[in-house]
């Protein structure tokens, strides 16, 4: 990884704004990633293990996808067949100071010797010019999305609105994390209510851009566990640090108990903790 500079104008770029948070995310990346002469190493299994380790939620494809799209990166098989990119102006923004020669510039080849702009020999993910693999991506997503969602009328409309909202730089996740809402909420109301809800056509939930709508769903019952065992949880800290006071532990111990309990439970743990009598459910003093 590198030291890079990152210029005021990089925030206020017209095609920056087009593409997705995680996709700006990934342009900052690259520039740490790549050498000093702007080339990487684009395996996006290389990508994710190196800049979104922590991350699972990421699709480095699809964003690599859309940074080729506005022609931020150039991307290709070099000659020893592995995926390289480029960051098209990368000299024209980063001053490196005794920079190193790229090795990876070595496996690629010229499109334009006159303007001594360096690509790969194209694959799937190419330049804009020679096309960039986009609209096949994204009809891949779409199927991936298409298969859980439950009502299958309208598909080729469906796929239409998709793939537009890709295009507006809406990414792959949030309509999926909005998809597997909808479906909850639906099967939800089905469960409880009188009168059956049915799930909207699938050209229509496309169209209408139902991944942008708020569901009121309640909690699974993991959620519920999960918040359980956290109750639980509180109560044995609170009744640790009771113990510590008891035992007569020193001042500053016990203070920095009382703080982790603060900063894990909040102020009313530490007021329990100290014994303090709270109400309860018929307003009596408890203790």
């Amino acid at each position: 990884m590198r030291i890079r500079t990152i210029k005021p104008e990089f925030w206020s770029n017209e095609d920056m704004a087009r593409i997705s948070y995680k996709a700006r995310l990934l342009a900052l990346a690259l520039l740490n990633y790549c050498d000093d002469e702007g080339f990487f190493r684009a395996n996006p299994a290389l990508i994710k293990a190196s800049l979104f380790p922590l991350d699972d939620s990421v699709n480095v494809p699809g964003m690599i996808l859309e940074l080729s799209g506005i022609d931020y990166i150039r991307t290709g098989k070099g000659s020893d067949g592995r995926e390289y990119g480029f960051i098209t102006k990368f000299t024209h923004h980063q001053r490196i100071d005794k920079p190193k020669k790229s090795i990876i510039r070595e496996n690629c080849t010229f499109q334009d010797q006159s303007k001594n702009d360096p690509g790969c020999v194209p694959s799937g993910t190419g330049n804009r010019e020679q096309g960039t693999g986009k609209g096949e991506s994204f009809s891949s997503d779409f199927d991936s999305a298409w298969k859980i969602y439950p009502d299958k009328s309208g598909k080729s409309s469906a796929k239409s609105a998709y793939i537009k909202a890709r295009r507006d730089g809406v990414d792959a996740q949030t309509i999926t994390d909005g998809l597997t809402r909808y479906i909850a909420y639906v099967r939800h109301r089905q469960k409880t209510d009188f009168r059956e809800l049915r799930f909207k056509n699938g050209g229509t939930w496309f169209h209408q851009r139902g991944w942008e709508d708020e569901y009121s769903v309640p909690e699974t019952e993991i959620q519920v566990r999960q918040r359980a065992t956290r109750n639980t949880q509180r109560d044995k800290d609170i009744a640790n640090v009771r113990e510590a006071r008891a035992e007569g532990v020193d001042g500053e111990q016990l203070a920095r108990l009382e703080a982790d309990i603060g900063r894990l439970y909040g102020p009313a743990a530490v007021e329990e903790a100290r014994g303090v009598s709270k109400p309860n459910v018929k307003g009596e003093a408890q203790t």
